[in-house]
């Protein structure tokens, strides 16, 4: 028997619980090791063999966090004779014990008790970590200004914090359910719950996370902005365990882009009607956005220009004038200067502009970068105008300058036949006075005063020529004429003779037939030219006219053998009143060459000029067939 006793005391021994065994008298049959080291019995387990039970309870009693509910609960449990099971029992220390009872029936009736203790202490003390722990990170996230869910691969909530939902009630019903489930019990649309789903798998197939963002209606009817996230969580296999849901509420953030797009609308519409030109560049000079001001000025549309180099659209020199008004611009110490510059091209269109071109500077701080602003204003107008204007000024120089020269003209070329005039007839007055006049005199006087008159005579028609000319009043009018016929009949009656007795020597090629001539026109050209060969010639030289006619076209060919036209004189030969340096002191209005090319212009002709002081002059005019004008 005793080896038998020892031999149950080592196999109890050997178990890592603490082991009491009780006879019906509550005496002490078997206990191991551990029941003395859990209870603190400072004696062996074979001398407690025989111990009353009852008394050690009582002696133990104050171990327990409270001692008689310890001892009340024994004699309850062995009242009722039932096994139990990991009965909770908390100790003074803070221990935790889980206790077993099993009965020992024998034959119908209870033979003895067996009690296990199981110290949890450990084990509870790490639950207890855990569940602090887990309250604590649950308490962030519950407080966390963000919507935190936890899903299974599934799509099923494992977690979901009071920002995600706000009722607790419902908070613990979603545990285990998905959003279709939520739809059902709240009895609203699912299309919700598919974009979630859609977006979910889309997570799990591809391992990464899925951004997206969400528009609900909140009670009072209000939208309400979130940006939503699905992040996988994989094991150490690469397979997902679980789904961080993530969403924050962008309602402020959606209200201020909202705003900001409407204010960039609203200032996009201001530049969209905005007649100057607006674009940027970026640091390599290329366009990121213009106007479309820009088709109207440049001819290029807005699609064909944004994302092209600067340099596509403006010509080389162009070009290098706006980069090098960029860098000296963005070099200089003030930079809320803006750089100017001028510029002058021929757009898509073959238009002519004057543009003004304006840098200004934009930084962001945020990207770390900046763009320049180009402003291109359209001066073509007023460039334009301000010709006009200096043109305009330029002209009422010259005016006076004309009336001037018109004056000094009149009072030098009018005072010398007036004066040979007055002279004349004052000798035949002396003559008549004295009685000595007689034919031959008055033929004398009175062919001076006529040549006198006549002189007044041209004058006066170069004048009025010159007027009926600026005012516009002459009217090319050709008819079907020949010009061999017009151009002797010209010579002829003017100068064959000319009034120092020469003639023209006269040459005539090509067609004979009619072309389209104005006479009065044609007229006044031959004739102011002719009169210049002889006039600008001395007595003894020749003058000689070619005449080379063609079915489209006719030219005069003018040599004389006079004193010729200096080179720095050959500028003004076309401005009224202007006169060689040489012929000063040869009468003439300086008029003639003016009507000349007044007319020839008229015509559609051209004149050229070649001039050898003290040698001669050549003229040369050519004169298209022009159409004939019906009456």
């Amino acid at each position: 028997m005793l080896l038998t006793a020892q031999k149950y005391n080592f196999l109890l021994n050997q178990i890592s619980d603490a082991i009491l065994l009780e006879n019906a008298d509550r005496k002490v049959v078997l206990v191991n090791q551990q029941f003395c080291q859990l209870f603190k019995i400072p004696y062996p387990p074979e001398q407690l063999t025989g111990f009353d039970c009852v008394a050690s309870a009582k002696l133990s009693a104050n171990l327990f966090k409270y001692p008689e509910k310890f001892l009340i609960d024994i004699d309850i449990v062995l009242a009722n004779a039932a096994p139990i099971v990991n009965e909770f029992i908390e100790l003074a220390d803070g221990a935790f014990f889980l206790r077993d009872y099993l009965p020992i029936i024998e034959e119908g009736r209870n033979a003895g008790h067996l009690w296990i203790y199981k110290n949890k202490t450990g084990e509870f003390a790490l639950q207890k970590e855990v569940s602090n722990q887990e309250e604590f990170y649950k308490n962030i996230l519950d407080n966390l200004p963000a919507d935190i869910a936890l899903f299974n691969p599934q799509h099923q909530y494992v977690f979901v914090n009071k920002n995600g939902i706000a009722n607790a009630e419902m908070r613990e019903w979603i545990i285990g359910k998905d959003d279709f489930e939520y739809a059902r019990l709240k009895n609203i649309p699912t299309e919700l719950a598919n974009c979630r789903r859609l977006l979910f798998n889309e997570a799990l197939q591809k391992g990464e996370t899925i951004e997206f963002e969400e528009t609900n209606t909140n009670k009072n009817g209000s939208l309400a902005y979130n940006l939503r996230k699905f992040y996988p969580l994989t094991n150490e296999q690469g397979s997902v365990y679980m789904v961080v849901g993530y969403g924050i509420n962008i309602n402020n953030v959606k209200h201020k882009q909202q705003q900001l797009e409407k204010s960039e609308k609203n200032f996009r519409n201001l530049l969209n009607n905005l007649n100057e030109v607006v674009l940027t560049i970026d640091k390599n000079f290329v366009i990121t956005y213009v106007n479309p001001a820009w088709e109207q000025m440049m001819g290029y549309l807005v699609s064909e220009t944004v994302n092209q180099p600067l340099a596509t659209f403006f010509p080389k020199n162009t070009y290098q004038d706006i980069v090098l008004l960029i860098y000296e611009y963005i070099n200089r110490k003030n930079s809320k200067s803006k750089g100017t510059c001028t510029i002058e091209l021929i757009n898509k269109h073959g238009a002519e502009k004057y543009l003004r071109v304006n840098i200004s500077q934009q930084q962001h701080s945020i990207l770390e970068e900046s763009q320049i602003m180009v402003f291109i204003s359209d001066i073509t107008e007023q460039i334009k105008g301000e010709w006009q204007f200096k043109r305009m000024v330029q002209k009422e120089k010259n005016l006076n300058e004309l009336k001037s020269a018109f004056i000094r003209m009149v009072s030098h070329e009018l005072r010398t036949p007036l004066a040979i005039i007055q002279t004349t007839v004052e000798l035949l007055e002396m003559h008549l006075d004295n009685n000595k006049l007689n034919a031959q005199n008055m033929r004398r006087d009175y062919h001076s005063i006529q040549e006198e008159i006549t002189r007044m005579t041209e004058i006066m028609r170069e004048l009025l020529d010159v007027s009926q000319l600026e005012s516009q009043k002459v009217v090319i009018k050709p008819h079907p004429e020949s010009p061999r016929s017009i151009i002797k009949e010209i010579l002829n009656k003017k100068f064959t003779p000319w009034k120092d007795g020469r003639k023209p020597t006269l040459i005539f090629k090509g067609y004979k037939g009619k072309l389209g001539i104005d006479v009065f026109a044609t007229s006044r050209i031959v004739s102011n030219i002719t009169e210049n060969a002889f006039k600008y010639s001395h007595k003894n030289s020749k003058v000689t006219i070619s005449v080379r006619i063609c079915r489209n076209e006719w030219s005069i060919l003018w040599l004389d053998e006079g004193i010729g036209i200096y080179e720095k004189d050959m500028h003004k030969l076309f401005t009224s009143f202007k006169r060689g340096t040489n012929a000063v002191n040869i009468p003439g209005t300086g008029m003639g060459l003016v009507i000349v090319k007044y007319f020839l212009e008229s015509l559609q002709g051209t004149i050229h000029i070649k001039s050898t002081i003290n040698k001669g002059t050549c003229v040369l005019i050519c004169i298209p067939n022009l159409p004939v004008v019906h009456l």
